[in-house]
């Protein structure tokens, strides 16, 4: 039997988002206007700066954010 390809993604997202995780120093990647960075290492979510290679992604397509940060950078993404 197969795996469903949604199901068998996700197991290789989640595997691909941990490295993308660690890449990122284990930390919220958000930078404040001030130039320094959030600290917030729990609750990391990997947020897609594009779809465009969707399934596919690289570093560069990945924004390692804490809920909070990630939640935000969606409400101003919608208000735009």
């Amino acid at each position: 039997m197969t795996r469903p390809m949604a199901v068998s993604y996700g197991l290789h997202w989640a595997a691909k988002s941990q490295v993308f995780k660690e890449i990122a120093g284990g930390r919220c990647e958000y930078i404040y206007s001030d130039g320094s960075r959030c600290q917030e290492a729990k609750g990391l979510d990997s947020h897609h700066n594009s779809y465009a290679n969707f399934r596919n992604e690289s570093v560069a397509d990945i924004t390692i954010l804490c809920r909070y940060h990630h939640e935000k950078t969606h409400k101003n993404l919608i208000a735009r």
